[in-house]
């Protein structure tokens, strides 16, 4: 069941949870399951989900100072009906000092790419890397992405060229390697 808000505040939501309104979140918010973003979603506070977070059809912005940790996969694709994944228009833009650390994988496979506006603006994976796709992009912008896993990581790019890359690249691994699996 969709969460029916268009603003939400400091609260905890314990079950899976589809956005399917433009929401802005400025407060704390704890989602202990799935979070499911099927429209535009602006982050001005801080966002934790348990489960995995699934861009879908949608923009997401990150404002300032603005944090989101998820503690499963994050995913900048779309759902198909067979219950995998595909390709999607979503967005990912971050602003000021704005953070995203995930403890499971990333999977990009987005046609509208991706902006770090600001290089204070961070995603931090302690997992894999997955661009997919040759018609999609990852652009980070002037951010940067820091691999910090404590086990072996790995970057994987389907498309291998000025619309797709890491930019900036910080490693704070305490122990682990880092793999490139394809040119990057």
């Amino acid at each position: 069941e969709p969460t029916p808000a268009n603003k939400l505040d400091a609260r905890v939501i314990f079950e899976d949870t589809v956005i399917t309104n433009s929401t802005t979140i400025n407060d704390i918010v704890l989602y202990e399951g799935k979070l499911i973003l099927a429209a535009n979603v602006t982050i001005d506070g801080t966002v934790t989900v348990m489960g995995d977070l699934i861009v879908e059809d949608s923009d997401l912005r990150l404002n300032g100072s603005a944090m989101i940790n998820v503690n499963g996969d994050f995913r900048v694709q779309k759902r198909t009906e067979d219950g995998t994944y595909g390709e999607t228009a979503s967005s990912l833009v971050q602003y000021g000092s704005s953070k995203i650390t995930v403890t499971g994988d990333v999977y990009y496979q987005s046609t509208a790419g991706r902006t770090m506006r600001d290089p204070d603006a961070s995603l931090e994976l302690c997992g894999d890397f997955h661009q997919i796709g040759t018609n999609t992009y990852f652009l980070p912008g002037s951010g940067r992405t820091v691999f910090s896993g404590e086990e072996d990581q790995h970057i994987s790019f389907e498309r291998w060229d000025s619309s797709a890359y890491l930019g900036s690249v910080q490693v704070t691994k305490a122990s682990g390697k880092l793999y490139a699996d394809t040119p990057i």
